[in-house]
């Protein structure tokens, strides 16, 4: 057993702290991304801190934790144009992956390249590039969002420009709907090892069970605030790292991620989701994967592809 307030747990006391003032969402918090001050030309640019709380079982930042941080600065990117008021809803989400780091400042860098005039849904498409500390794009990619009315009149986003975890709070001090998250951290904690993170744990990035022979991988997710987004669906960030994690294990382990392409056709809103992922191909030196979403019902809600490449020896 590990002491429970160990770094990751002391961060998601901080992170509901930070949480209990609305508008940013606790996966926002909890990896502290905050914004440079705008610039002259709109776009946005997102900071984020590697540590403890956001590195995979390899000891690197989690796929996940990338994808929450590309996620979030291209919506805002988005909404430098089209207004803070507006709601974005991810469609479709493509990123590319180098040489992770262990620690370090993240940098991700977000500019609008298209707004397609001729659609009848107001949409923008979007690049992205993640650099570490000394200048090296460990991340790349592009998604399309729409820009949707604001029917249930969610309050304007906002845009931090400094770290958000001003304090923490103690266990006992925990409001009711706060429990649930602090449970979450506590048991990822435990559960913690070799094989699995703590992020891994705490956002169920990892299978509790290993591959089926035919070399498929499926396990359950609950949605909590933990990971969901301000309006309580499950953060697209936070899925693609679903999918991204599913691909991988369901390839052989000397294999790693290059790409992933996700196609987001539902808003996962239910208590409980299930991944499923399977390896498609895998050859001397390169392999894809394909994964999904799906509701308790078993409606899809996101697919995937994913490509991987052998690591060096």
């Amino acid at each position: 057993m590990q002491d429970p307030i160990d770094p990751c747990t002391r961060r998601v006391l901080e992170a509901l702290h930070a949480a209990r003032t609305p508008g940013w969402m606790f996966p926002a918090h909890f990896l502290d991304i905050f914004f440079e001050p705008a610039g002259a030309e709109r776009g946005a640019c997102a900071l984020m801190q590697a540590g403890p709380h956001c590195l995979d079982a390899t000891g690197r930042v989690s796929h996940a934790a990338l994808a929450v941080l590309a996620d979030v600065c291209m919506a805002a990117a988005v909404r430098a144009h089209a207004g803070r008021e507006v709601r974005i809803a991810t469609l479709t989400l493509r990123l590319s992956f180098g040489a992770l780091p262990a620690a370090g400042r993240l940098r991700a860098a977000a500019h609008v390249r298209m707004m397609p005039a001729q659609l009848a849904m107001n949409s923008a498409i979007v690049g992205v590039e993640i650099r570490d500390a000394g200048g090296a794009m460990v991340c790349s990619g592009e998604a399309t969002f729409a820009a949707l009315e604001n029917r249930q009149q969610t309050a304007s986003h906002p845009l931090p420009t400094a770290s958000t975890l001003t304090g923490g709070l103690r266990p006992a001090a925990l409001a009711p709907d706060e429990q649930p998250v602090w449970e979450w951290a506590r048991t990822a904690a435990n559960e913690a090892d070799g094989a699995a993170s703590f992020l891994d744990r705490f956002w169920s990035l990892h299978s509790p069970m290993p591959p089926r022979s035919e070399g498929g991988v499926a396990w359950s997710v609950g949605l909590g605030r933990h990971n969901s987004n301000r309006v309580g669906h499950l953060q697209g960030g936070v899925l693609l790292g679903l999918l991204a994690s599913a691909c991988r294990q369901a390839t052989a382990p000397q294999f790693a991620l290059v790409d992933i392409a996700v196609q987001y056709l539902e808003a996962a809103s239910e208590q409980q989701l299930a991944v499923h992922a399977h390896p498609v191909r895998s050859g001397g030196s390169a392999a894809a994967s394909h994964a999904s979403l799906r509701g308790a019902d078993g409606k899809l809600l996101a697919c995937a592809q994913a490509h991987l490449a052998r690591l060096r020896s």
